[in-house]
């Protein structure tokens, strides 16, 4: 309403708001731990354990390292190894 009536913006608009959504890449150390019991897919530059891409649970990111609960075994993928990686989303 601020707008309007100041007339900031002295032509008609559309004001949209977005949020980076469910399936928001993570990128740093803070998104992994802030997602830390949370499924992911992640892929890897190279491959690790003779694969590139990964879908598991966000255990930890410590030392440049984000370990992945994948079925019964945890991998560690160096964070300069990572490629991609983003949320599992569950309906």
């Amino acid at each position: 309403d601020i707008i309007e009536v100041e007339e900031i913006v002295p032509t008609s608009y559309i004001l949209e708001v977005s949020s980076p959504g469910l399936d928001r890449p993570l990128k740093k150390e803070k998104d992994f731990l802030r997602f830390k019991g949370k499924r992911a897919h992640v892929s890897t530059y190279t491959p690790i354990d003779h694969q590139k891409n990964f879908k598991g649970t966000i255990e930890d990111f410590r030392n440049d390292t984000l370990v992945l609960q994948v079925d019964d075994r945890k991998i560690e993928i160096p964070e300069s190894q990572i490629a991609k990686a983003r949320l599992e989303i569950d309906f």
